[in-house]
């Protein structure tokens, strides 16, 4: 929940990279795909802790 309330502050850089100015097509597959592998990332880093 907190993640929603704080949206306003990390939104408008995701924005920024999906939807380039002067840019018709979006860039949304590599945005998710470079969000999932950090996450992957993330969740092995905190396994090898834990």
């Amino acid at each position: 929940m907190l993640l929603w309330a704080l949206k306003f502050i990390w939104e408008p850089w995701v924005e920024r990279c999906r939807l380039p100015p002067g840019c018709l097509e979006r860039r949304s597959h590599n945005l998710i795909l470079h969000g999932q592998v950090m996450l992957a990332v993330i969740m092995m880093m905190v396994g090898a802790i834990g």
